[in-house]
């Protein structure tokens, strides 16, 4: 289902991350897209001050604490056999690999994230207990100009690097204490929604 031999760009400035083209391939992404829920059975996710960061999106779990959530159930088989693949031991040496990080499927956490206009996420490092993180992009025609991006930052206040969010690209990234990173606002007048699968492995 994933093809864990698609190119990986690594990293190691201003912490270990990689960028992956095609790791979703194309009959794949397609069949993602056209069967994505509609974002009436999303939470919406908002916090603009307090804690760790601040953001707003909806989020839908598929996965939590290494688990299936019902509403695969509830979804088209293809997520469920995404859900799997993300949790197999091929694809957890595979992220062990790209970001040269011991990593479990013992207490994954895997979910649709969809940025609509202005949602974003601060600037931040994670929890604690977080080993891995990987964002996989679904949009496929994604500009620049659209917003969203998403960005790796070092000591400047400027973005490190900026990624557009644009399939078949998706992001991995090792966790620690100067991990930052964020996601752009999305554009205020945009006509489309940004749509991720987010994989968090934790200890």
């Amino acid at each position: 289902m994933l093809d864990l031999d698609a190119p990986v760009t690594a990293h190691e400035t201003p912490y270990t991350w990689a960028q992956a083209d095609g790791l979703l391939p194309q009959t794949l992404l397609e069949r993602l897209r056209g069967t994505l829920p509609p974002t009436e059975v999303f939470d919406r996710k908002e916090r603009a001050r307090g804690g760790d960061k601040a953001y707003a999106m909806h989020v839908l779990p598929l996965v939590q604490d290494g688990g299936d959530c019902e509403v695969l159930d509830r979804l088209d088989p293809v997520w469920r056999d995404l859900a799997d693949a993300l949790r197999a031991p091929a694809y957890l040496q595979w992220v062990e690999r790209a970001v040269k990080v011991p990593v479990s499927a013992r207490h994954a956490e895997i979910g649709l994230f969809v940025f609509g206009p202005g949602d974003y996420v601060s600037r931040h490092t994670d929890k604690a207990g977080k080993l891995a993180s990987h964002v996989l992009y679904l949009n496929e025609d994604w500009g620049a100009d659209d917003g969203g991006a998403f960005e790796v930052y070092g000591d400047d206040d400027a973005p490190y690097a900026a990624l557009s969010p644009q399939a078949p690209r998706s992001v991995v990234f090792a966790r620690s204490e100067s991990s930052w990173h964020a996601v752009e606002p999305v554009r205020a007048d945009a006509t489309r929604l940004r749509c991720t699968i987010q994989v968090e492995l934790w200890a």
